[in-house]
């Protein structure tokens, strides 16, 4: 296992930061598929994933990580995934842009983890993946939260799509920032 960090909670349950391992897909499936039942800010939205789907997934990003045109960091606590992170390679004139997505587990939001995470990915992404230049990443226009961390960490709004998610039965706008590394 390779630890990237270890910490504790703001309730003191220790933490580690670490990279996706192959041994992950049922814990993954578990998390993605608890954040999707919960209609968070993220793309799914109660739809559940199989765990052939999840193996095909976690494979995925071990590969672009290999190839070091990806990374995939997880937080674990209390023997169970809380948090994932990746930062993902986009392709062709675009090879230089890496795309971020960031999620924390109900019960773990509120306490730093979040942007401890993106502290640590951003970071080891300009170690791990030496081509990428930008990172950019959308958010959900009502997800204050996260906009507040991604201004923290130097992202800027460059364009918005007016009512570009559908998000609960309602269009919310789709803001999309990035940052130079």
């Amino acid at each position: 296992m390779s630890i990237l960090f270890s910490g504790k909670t703001k309730e003191g349950k220790p933490y580690v930061i670490r990279h996706l391992e192959a041994g992950d897909t049922e814990a993954m499936m578990n998390y993605i598929n608890t954040l999707s039942l919960e209609q968070t800010y993220i793309l799914r939205q109660g739809e559940q994933c199989t765990f052939e789907e999840e193996k095909k997934f976690v494979d995925d990003q071990l590969n672009k990580m290999k190839e070091r045109k990806g990374l995939y960091l997880v937080i674990e606590c209390e023997n169970r995934i809380i948090g994932a992170t990746q930062i993902n390679l986009k392709e062709k004139v675009h090879s230089h842009v890496g795309h971020l997505g960031i999620s924390l587990a109900e019960g773990y939001r509120d306490q730093g983890l979040g942007a401890k995470l993106l502290g640590v990915v951003i970071e080891r992404s300009m170690i791990e993946v030496p081509s990428m230049r930008i990172i950019d990443l959308g958010v959900f226009a009502i997800n204050d939260r996260a906009k507040h961390l991604y201004n923290k960490y130097g992202f800027k709004e460059f364009g918005r799509l007016p009512k570009g998610i559908l998000y609960k039965d309602k269009y919310v706008d789709h803001i999309y920032m990035y940052r130079e590394v």
